[in-house]
């Protein structure tokens, strides 16, 4: 996004440090909220809402998050190294999607320097060089904008790597900031004065500053605006990974999305998957045909599920490694219990072994009822047989020596 004039920490970040009216109006940025300490809003916006130290600010030409443009968008590759000018490149971007020019240039004019150098004087673009070693203010300029149209927004982009400050004098309002590298300046809304810019550095830009002046161009801003809201995606629901909506559609395009583009998205149209594709590597879309459409969007990590099926099965392995020791444990423990029970057991099904049998059947002879009718215990079974027969032997002696 350096491209369109945003700063960047040349990873994969983006503030809002550069931001314009048409960035976001494109990027559907709605509200922007501010501090007293923080990084200051551009000087453009409609104030809602003021608390104390926070100041909130509305875009009510901010655009959905979907809306239909010229499929050629997606084969256009802006040229960094070759083409330092941001605004020429938004022209350029925009024209791709079907919209034309947002910005043209006004002549800047110089008015001071220290530590830096030039030979322009008013052109559209200066250039500065440094002057050698810096002096106690620092490496700084001053320009002026003396001529713009009536109610333009007035922007500055100067193409240096470092931070600096920035101070600006609009119609007898002083307004001071914190400049990050890359970023355009908005000078606010021209209104018939000269508007004074003063860009102070604390390191030695090395090599050449290259700084353009560019206004809004209200009839070109104010026809992108109808063109892309014509036809937008109506959101109906949305979550932190997932969002869904409707869109007419006129004609077949592409329905550029303000998402960043990153693997793991996936889209359904009318409820069959759809192909995501990158804009400029930055952002997404999705191809549509002529008519209506029901649109949703999901965003599932890279490796999520690979990365869930892996911790289902670690969890269940370092389960095992602590269930297993301690149930093995308490087998060893409970083993002596096992065993007496196991002993027990046997002797019951002994003893249920044993059967009560009648003295006279043992002996071979009728007994006396009382004894028949005498439960014999377990331990007294097992002899009883011995200690009959001997009582039948004592008892037929006696009738021997009778005969």
């Amino acid at each position: 996004m350096r491209n369109y004039g945003f700063h960047n920490n040349g990873i994969n970040g983006l503030r809002n440090a550069g931001l314009t009216r048409v960035t976001a109006t494109v990027l559907g940025v709605r509200n922007l909220v501010e501090t007293d300490k923080g990084q200051s809003v551009p000087a453009l916006f409609e104030q809602e809402y003021k608390d104390g130290i926070i100041t909130s600010w509305a875009n009510p030409d901010a655009l959905s998050v979907g809306f239909m443009t010229d499929t050629a968008v997606i084969d256009y590759a802006p040229d960094y190294d070759k083409n330092l000018d941001v605004f020429d490149k938004t022209n350029e971007w925009l024209n791709s999607m079907g919209a034309p020019d947002v910005y043209k240039p006004v002549t800047l004019t110089t008015v001071a320097s220290s530590s830096l150098s030039t030979t322009d004087k008013h052109d559209d673009v200066l250039v500065y060089s440094s002057a050698g070693s810096a002096n106690k203010d620092g490496y700084s300029f001053s320009i002026t904008v003396d001529e713009a149209d009536i109610g333009s927004d007035v922007y500055v982009y100067v193409n240096f790597k470092k931070g600096g400050n920035a101070t600006v004098i609009n119609n007898g309002k002083t307004l001071k900031f914190e400049l990050r590298s890359y970023q355009i300046i908005c000078l606010g809304v021209y209104e018939g004065s000269p508007i004074e810019l003063t860009v102070k550095y604390s390191d030695n830009p090395g090599s050449s500053i290259f700084v353009y002046g560019y206004q809004l161009d209200q009839a070109g801003y104010a026809q992108m605006v109808q063109t892309f809201a014509d036809e937008q995606l109506e959101v109906s629901s949305y979550d932190s990974t997932s969002l869904s909506g409707h869109i007419e559609v006129k004609e077949d395009g592409l329905m550029f999305m303000s998402i960043p583009y990153a693997e793991g998205w996936t889209a359904t149209v009318d409820g069959k998957p759809a192909e995501i594709v990158s804009v400029q590597d930055a952002l997404m879309g999705i191809k549509l045909g002529k008519g209506s459409h029901d649109v949703t969007i999901k965003y599932t990590p890279a490796g999520f599920k690979e990365g869930i099926m892996i911790s289902a099965v670690s969890v269940f392995f370092i389960a095992l490694l602590f269930i297993v020791p301690a149930v093995s444990e308490k087998l060893k423990k409970n083993k002596p219990v096992l065993d007496a029970a196991v002993t027990a057991e046997d002797v019951e099904v002994q003893g249920a072994s044993i059967e009560e049998v009648p003295v006279s059947e043992v002996m071979g002879q009728d007994a006396p009822a009382e004894e028949s009718s005498k439960d014999i215990d377990q331990a007294d079974v097992s002899e009883a047989p011995s200690e009959v027969v001997e009582q039948n032997d004592d008892a037929e002696k006696p009738e021997a020596d009778n005969d």
